[in-house]
């Protein structure tokens, strides 16, 4: 991976944020922006913590391939 500016992987985060799923979306707004414990999240979900912090694992990795396919176009 390239070095990136701040800019471009500030731009590179909210065009992949985009290109996830509304769920998967939601959840990475919740955790990292909105500031949502997992243990939280759990609850307003109605899942288990593990399963959030599953969820949240394939959600990043989601959006890290996006974000490596993106930054070579």
């Amino acid at each position: 991976m390239r070095k990136l500016s701040n800019r471009q992987m500030k731009r590179l985060v909210q065009e992949a944020l985009l290109e996830l799923s509304e769920e998967d979306r939601a959840l990475i707004t919740a955790l990292y922006f909105d500031n949502v414990s997992v243990h939280k999240l759990a609850k307003e979900l109605g899942i288990s913590r593990p399963a959030v912090r599953y969820r949240r694992k394939r959600a990043l990795d989601k959006m890290r391939a996006i974000i490596e396919r993106k930054q070579y176009e």
